[in-house]
């Protein structure tokens, strides 16, 4: 359960049902935080661009504390091909049923199997399939 907190806060008269159910609606759901902090957002500030924005920069920020809970691969997004773009090493050549990992590839297999990664991460982030990866770690702990 969830770190939880004591606040007393002042209401209008009639109105503590309504906050007592938002109160155990936060306590139920945690998920609901993010959806009444958007419509609080919205009410307090009409200007779109600006919301946008923030909610933009909030979701980023979920995700990389999700990333980094998990211990998942990262999931930033790309640059797009151009005079600045890191060029990614070539881990397979090929296509279809002829696609063969290189030489680059093996060593990347290798590497990703040694620091604990599953079969379908590793051919997702390869590019393979997870078939291959579960064929190749069998032969190299023979």
């Amino acid at each position: 359960m969830a770190d939880m907190e004591q606040v007393n806060i002042r209401i209008p008269a009639g109105q503590k049902a309504t906050v007592m159910r938002l109160a155990r609606l936060l306590r139920e759901n945690p998920t609901a935080v993010h959806r009444l902090s958007r419509f609080l957002d919205e009410q307090s500030d009409p200007d779109l661009g600006g919301l946008l924005e923030r909610r933009i920069d909030r979701l980023e920020a979920q995700v990389e504390a999700l990333i980094r809970q998990t211990g998942g691969e990262d999931l930033s997004i790309p640059e797009a091909p151009g005079r600045n773009a890191v060029t990614r090493p070539v881990w397979t050549a090929g296509a279809g049923r002829t696609r063969r990992l290189t030489v680059e590839g093996e060593a990347e297999l290798a590497r990703l199997i040694d620091e604990g990664w599953g079969d379908s991460r590793i051919a997702r982030h390869l590019g393979v399939t997870p078939y291959s990866v579960a064929s190749r770690r069998k032969n190299t702990t023979r």
